[in-house]
């Protein structure tokens, strides 16, 4: 159980960064708004002589044809229904799921009108929200299992772990695109695409391979992190042959100058920042004033907030993440026209390609597999044959059942993506890492 809570809060603390925010209201990720910069479907203009907001047939012919290029033929599924859970933690005061609402659904339709469906069958949604208390998580899962549900598909959720519980027993598959609760993560009836413990080995990885002997870890002090990356750090960090010091910092502090100038003063080639938007660019900011001339990094996408906190910009940072919003990946330009089709008014938020990653992520894994209701697809699911490419994932991939980590089965990945910040703040040359040698125990 020690070694549960330890995980649960290293994995938390790191969760807090852009990238991993689960079913939080996060910042906008940069160049990804809507159909905004970077997207391969331009907005129309307005034409000469024109009203505010309107546009000509012709250059919405033009865009509409640039979509449809994208996103191919159709090929719509045709047959028997399966019908799948979506637990969503909703709208309360500190958690808005909309967006990413809005993008799940629009990946279903995109599977359901180009893909075949789910191996042809026709994917349905039964929704359930947990009002992100511990009792609606609870509650969702009763009501999924009792739907008969054939799966149940959770994006980002703080309250997976009550409605894991309850479908584990229904024996109704549970998928996930991230997960930092370890009775999730732990069990062997999880299936969890993505692994937001690399986030912790990333730094480590980075520092090996970049010839620097010695690292340092700003982390925001949540309960039981520092013990936590203690732990995990002695194990990943000597299995990389890195030293690190960890720098914990309360979030009530705003000036992190003291804290870098520790890590500068020990030694430190490279400074691993960890906590929310605002801690992680002060500590940036406190590196740039005090000369530091090391590597920097950071779990997640760059966002707006970030950019705009640190005015001297991003460029040179490293960051890891298990997504990427590259303009040029084919897999990225799908993405675009897909919600350019279906939502165009979307808000890109921290959890949005989580959604649009796990539909079809789910409907890559069982493609040929004949599975179409819960027992089969759990048992298709768990022993995945082969590694299938993430959605977004520029090459990474997950095959659940492999035991990525071996300590824990619920995680169907080893890999994360690095990535350097450039000119314009934002994250490019994603290479694909598979950090399994890190992830070692003992």
């Amino acid at each position: 159980m020690a070694f549960q809570q330890q995980m649960a809060a290293v994995l938390l603390s790191f969760a807090l960064a852009g990238s991993v925010a689960c079913s939080s209201k996060a910042t906008d990720e940069v160049g990804t708004e809507g159909s905004g910069s970077g997207t391969v479907v331009d907005e129309p203009t307005e034409s000469a002589g024109a009203d505010p907001g309107e546009t000509s047939s012709d250059e919405e012919a033009a865009r509409d044809a640039a979509i449809a290029a994208v996103l191919g033929e159709p090929n719509p599924a045709t047959g028997e229904p399966i019908t799948v859970g979506f637990l969503t933690d909703g709208q309360t005061a500190g958690i808005d799921d909309t967006a990413a609402k809005q993008v799940f659904y629009a990946a279903v339709a995109y599977v359901n009108e180009y893909l075949n469906g789910v191996d042809g069958h026709v994917l349905n949604v039964e929704e359930c929200t947990t009002s992100n208390t511990p009792t609606g998580g609870t509650q969702c899962g009763v009501e999924l299992a009792n739907a008969n549900v054939a799966a149940v598909l959770v994006p980002a959720s703080a309250q997976d772990g009550p409605a894991f519980t309850v479908l584990a027993e229904a024996g109704v598959p549970f998928v996930a695109y991230q997960s930092v609760t370890p009775d999730v993560i732990q069990s062997p009836d999880a299936l969890v695409l993505t692994n937001l413990l690399a986030a912790v080995a990333a730094p480590a990885a980075l520092a090996r391979d970049l010839g620097i002997a010695r690292t340092a870890i700003i982390l925001i002090d949540v309960p039981g992190a520092t013990d936590a990356v203690n732990q995990l750090g002695d194990s990943i960090y000597g299995n990389a042959g890195v030293e690190f010091d960890l720098i914990s910092v309360s979030p009530q502090v705003a000036d992190l100058t003291p804290q870098v100038q520790q890590a500068i003063s020990s030694g430190a080639g490279m400074i691993s920042i960890g906590g929310t938007d605002e801690f992680n660019a002060g500590a940036v900011r406190a590196a740039k004033q005090l000369g530091f001339e090391g590597e920097l990094f950071f779990g997640g996408l760059p966002t707006e907030l970030m950019i705009e906190s640190v005015p001297t910009g991003l460029e040179g940072i490293r960051i890891g993440a298990s997504f990427s919003n590259d303009p040029d990946d084919p897999d990225y330009q799908l993405f675009e026209a897909v919600m350019a089709h279906y939502e165009p008014d979307y808000r890109f938020t921290a959890t949005t390609l989580n959604a649009y990653g796990l539909v079809l992520g789910f409907q890559r894994a069982l493609a040929g597999s004949g599975a179409a209701d819960a027992s089969s697809i759990r048992a298709a699911l768990s022993n995945m044959t082969q590694p299938v490419a993430l959605p977004l994932g520029a090459g990474l991939t997950f095959q659940c059942g492999a035991q990525a980590v071996a300590y824990l089965p619920g995680l169907c990945s080893a890999g994360i993506l690095l990535a350097t910040i450039n000119a314009e703040n934002r994250a490019a040359g994603f290479v694909p890492t598979d950090l399994s040698d890190l992830l070692k125990l003992g």
